[in-house]
């Protein structure tokens, strides 16, 4: 019975880490490169542009540009074309993602902060640009 009590108390409190006042909006994210992209060069190109490169630099533009829409109407509704991109597989597939989790992002903290102050916070991004490499 102990363990049980010991096990409840352990799990309760990892989920409960962090209190509510605690937490922050933040834009931070981590690139996940899919294993289909990460064996090298799948396709012939010029030298310099690996795959992950393509995957990597395509990812951070869409994200950096979901950012800078959200950051000057937070009203934004992405219209079905930024999802889709043309090139090399690797950046196509970049792109997709970086909308995609960008959009997730930012409605996660639209829903824990509200409009307002998520709109404070993406301001600063109004005028970025994302140059990638």
């Amino acid at each position: 019975m102990r363990v049980v009590i010991l096990s409840l108390v352990l799990i309760s409190g990892g989920c409960a880490h962090r209190l509510p006042h605690e937490r922050q909006l933040s834009l931070a994210h981590q690139v996940t490169v899919p294993a289909t992209w990460t064996s090298g060069r799948g396709t012939p190109g010029p030298s310099g542009g690996s795959d992950i490169e393509r995957y990597v630099g395509a990812y951070e533009r869409g994200w950096w540009t979901v950012v800078r829409e959200y950051a000057n109407n937070i009203d934004y509704v992405a219209p079905p074309d930024l999802w889709t991109s043309s090139g090399w597989p690797a950046a196509t597939c970049g792109w997709e993602r970086g909308v995609g989790d960008a959009s997730i992002r930012i409605e996660q903290l639209i829903d824990a902060f509200g409009k307002r102050r998520a709109s404070e916070y993406l301001s600063q991004y109004k005028d970025s640009v994302w140059y990638g490499p």
